[in-house]
């Protein structure tokens, strides 16, 4: 996984971000923090359920939940 993009389906939208399975079938979690980040990105709207998107793996939780960064769809 590394540094590289990685796509995958927006599956839930919740009160803290957003919940991504990635085409290998990893779930991993977008925070709601980066949604507020787009227009310094150059991106407009945050996902929504059932969307494509683009990402980076951050970071993995103790329970092996993947952090992920949002780099569009």
């Amino acid at each position: 996984m590394g540094n590289s993009e990685l796509t995958g389906k927006v599956i839930k939208l919740i009160p803290y971000g957003a919940s991504v399975r990635l085409d290998e079938g990893k779930v991993g979690l977008i925070h709601v923090c980066q949604f507020e980040e787009l227009p310094e990105r150059g991106l407009t709207d945050p996902p929504k359920e059932g969307d494509r998107v683009i990402v980076k793996v951050a970071g993995k939780e103790k329970e092996g939940r993947l952090n992920l960064t949002f780099l569009g769809n």
